[in-house]
């Protein structure tokens, strides 16, 4: 029997849904936002297949859905629409009402039998097709319960049961004038970015007058649908689903099984507008052969509708900067469920619980933050990029004046400070530098011999500014004058020996080398003319050499001392008379300052 069938069918796709669910139960991804949305017949579900998810108390949701479903062999061209409205009475209870009619409805005539025989098999049209008018037809009445919420790893579980009230015009074909009723067992699940629904269960059907005219029996139906959302990223979603019904009882109709198949694409807007459109198909059609299929478009408004199945733990993370781009470390974000430390690059992640209402602020030493919060209210969802920009006080100044000992101005005074570019004293020896927060470092003054006090000023961790950080200049003492105006030293006859009254005239000639210790000095030997040339040219080296022996041995360096030897030949005085040829035996020094 093909009830049979369809049941088998139904159970697998069930036992796939419960499997995906158990397979997921560990699944901590962030929550994937459900739409409470009016399907076809006004409950809240996908396309025409039910979600276990009901709208929350006091909202309401409102929908439009078009439907157009054609087969050429019977030139049967059928517009069907329906409005609904959905509203929760409670939490976890939800009531719906469905005015369903039909807009340009064209058939041919002469298979006007087989239309009627298989009206009631069109998809989801519950009543024999008898008119070429338009129009309203049937209401809908439905309530759904919630027992279980679609959350963590059990999937959602609820109940729906609506009646149908004939209010459409029999006569004019807007209706059968049957009241129907029916109950539905419905599961869903979220596995990751994709929500999967089933549900099953059965219709009553009354017994239109048409049938009793025809003597047909209508018999009653099971009716099951399978389905899903994959959710592209917040807004987009893609729609899918499986739909069906397999007549029991002591039917006559030649269609006892339809099952019908749907896709599309949805795109949700912010406040709440969901528009979508998609193909629709008949995929289990008996003869003639030509399957129908069509298209259906759609639009609902859920001003206040939730976003459900919020899995705990939900994120609040982003990065905390400063003004110029850079991350801030070790920042603390605190809320009323716990704190976060910002890592080396400046990122946090904060765990709160589902409807997280509260603050989080952040804090790190002197820093001001922008915002200085963020304050979250009833969450639902991971709230990425909840970005800080942090700003330490500052910049500062740090500046005073160099001087001299007298308290006046010494301009043009080089100061260099630690990792900035230098600067220099004015007229007025006034000096300035600017640093950021926390600046470790030294000031330091230079110009020319100037000795400063003090010689330089070290900062740790500047928080404020610093004024009055003088400086007090002085010149080192001019150096002492070196006395090198030295006299010759004499010998006595045929000697070399230093006499002793010449020691104090070479000891001074040691104070000059010492004054000056860049000098050189050329120490002559000079003789009378008594004796030879080659004699006197020997003794004056002789005397030469005492003076630096003298010298040396008073701890001047003889490599800056030269000596020479003249002779006879450079008198200094009148070589005919003893009186004056005395002065001619004689050491003479010729020195050299190197500036």
């Amino acid at each position: 029997m093909k009830f049979k069938k369809a049941s088998t069918v139904l159970a697998c796709l069930c036992a796939l849904l419960v499997l995906s669910a158990a397979l997921f139960a560990d699944d901590e991804q962030k929550k994937k936002p459900i739409s409470i949305d009016p399907s076809l017949t006004g409950e809240t579900g996908i396309i025409s297949t039910l979600v276990a998810d009901s709208l929350p108390k006091g909202d309401f949701s409102f929908g439009f859905f078009y439907h157009n479903f054609d087969r050429e062999i019977t030139d049967l061209d059928v517009n069907q629409y329906a409005i609904s409205l959905a509203y929760g009475l409670l939490d976890n209870f939800e009531l719906s009402l469905s005015v369903i009619g039909l807009w340009q409805v064209d058939y041919n005539r002469y298979q006007e039998g087989m239309v009627y025989g298989s009206g009631r098999r069109l998809s989801a049209f519950p009543f024999p097709i008898t008119t070429i008018e338009e129009g309203l037809g049937d209401v809908y009445i439905g309530a759904k319960y919630r027992f279980v919420e679609d959350c963590g790893s059990v999937p959602g579980i609820a109940v729906r049961g609506f009646l149908k009230i004939p209010t459409g015009d029999e006569n004019e074909g807007f209706g059968n004038g049957a009241t129907d009723f029916g109950a539905d067992l419905v599961v869903s699940k979220h596995v990751g970015d994709l929500l999967l629904t089933a549900n099953a269960g059965f219709t009553f059907l009354g017994t239109p007058e048409y049938y009793d005219t025809h003597d047909w029996d209508i018999g009653n139906d099971f009716r099951y649908g399978v389905g899903g959302k994959y959710f592209v990223n917040r807004n987009f979603r893609f729609l899918f689903e499986l739909t069906g019904a397999s007549a029991f009882g002591d039917d006559t109709i030649p269609q006892e099984d339809i099952l019908d198949g749907r896709f599309g694409i949805e795109y949700k807007f912010e406040n709440g507008l969901r528009m979508g459109i998609g193909y629709t198909r008949a995929l289990n059609f008996s003869e003639p052969a030509e399957t129908p299929s069509g298209a259906f478009a759609m639009f609902s408004f859920s001003p206040w509708s939730k976003t459900y199945c919020c899995r705990s733990p939900l994120t609040v993370s982003g990065f905390v900067r400063d003004d110029k781009g850079q991350p801030i470390p070790g920042v603390t974000i605190t809320c009323e469920e716990g704190t976060a430390l910002t890592a080396d690059n400046g990122f946090y992640t904060l765990e709160v619980p589902c409807g997280f209402t509260g603050t989080a602020t952040p804090a790190k030493g002197d820093y001001s933050f922008e915002p200085t919060s963020r304050s979250y209210e009833d969450l639902q969802e991971d709230q990425p990029d909840q970005n800080y920009t942090g700003t330490l006080p500052g910049p500062f100044t740090i500046s005073g004046y160099t001087k001299d000992k007298d308290g006046n101005p010494v301009a043009g005074v080089n100061l260099a400070a630690t990792g900035l570019s230098g600067t220099s004293s004015d007229d007025k020896g006034y000096y300035e530098f600017t640093v950021d927060y926390g600046w470790n470092g030294s000031v330091t003054p230079s110009k020319g011999d100037y000795k400063w006090q003090p010689p330089k000023r070290d900062y740790s961790k500047v928080t404020k500014d610093y004024d009055n950080q003088n400086f007090t200049g002085e010149l080192p003492p001019p150096p002492p004058e070196c006395d090198c105006d030295i006299s010759d030293v004499y010998f006595e006859f045929d000697s070399d020996v230093i006499r002793k009254e010449s020691a104090g005239e070479l000891a001074k000639l040691v104070e000059c080398l010492k004054c000056e210790p860049q000098a050189t000095i050329l120490v002559e030997g000079h003789c009378c003319y008594i004796g030879t040339d080659e004699y006197n040219l020997a003794l004056g080296e002789k005397r030469a050499m005492a003076i630096k022996n003298f010298l040396t041995e008073r701890g001047i360096d003889g490599a800056r001392i030269t000596v020479q030897s003249w002779g006879e030949q450079k008198p200094a005085h009148d070589n005919t008379a003893e009186e004056t040829r005395q002065f001619n035996r004689r050491g003479h020094f010729k020195i050299t300052i190197k500036k």
